[in-house]
């Protein structure tokens, strides 16, 4: 279980019987969401990919959201913002970050793997400039930079985590 939030939004993630609740506050407003982590009518290798796949989206948006309150200018508004972001995240670094990498070869290969940093600032700093309205922010390069930075240290610690309870 755990309590996240500030004083604007506060939410609660809990694991229960093959369930997890996210319920978001709002004020006085309280919304729930239920996801099925374990789906009895697939086969086990689907149902682990899918409860792989659920607890690294979740962990992803968390680290966005710990990332945003260690980076300025690195901005998410509500925790589904970051849900949202963790998935246009993925959709850039699945398509056009794998480009980007071939075309910057010879930086990255004159700067001995340097410039990955700047390949993944500009994943980054592109993925929020696709969602302007939903929350996502990074008011520039640098916040992208360092960003990308604490994101991956912060999405690595997580992750680890993440794979001991599986």
């Amino acid at each position: 279980m755990a309590f996240l939030g500030d004083n604007r939004e506060k939410y609660l993630l809990l694991v229960q019987n093959d369930k997890l609740l996210i319920r978001f506050f709002w004020g006085q407003k309280e919304e729930e969401f239920y996801f099925l982590i374990k789906l009895v009518m697939l086969p086990l290798t689907t149902t682990m990919f899918l409860k792989s796949f659920l607890l690294t989206w979740l962990g992803t948006a968390v680290a966005l959201l710990i990332t945003a309150q260690i980076v300025p200018g690195f901005i998410i508004k509500t925790f589904v913002a970051a849900l949202l972001a963790a998935i246009v995240i993925g959709l850039v670094n699945a398509t056009i970050r794998p480009v980007l990498r071939v075309l910057t070869f010879p930086a990255t290969l004159l700067t001995f793997g340097l410039f990955t940093f700047v390949v993944n600032a500009l994943t980054l700093w592109l993925a929020s400039a696709i969602t302007p309205g939903y929350g996502f922010i990074i008011r520039g390069f640098i916040p992208a930079f360092f960003g990308s930075i604490v994101l991956s240290i912060v999405s690595s610690i997580i992750n680890y985590f993440l794979r001991a309870v599986e």
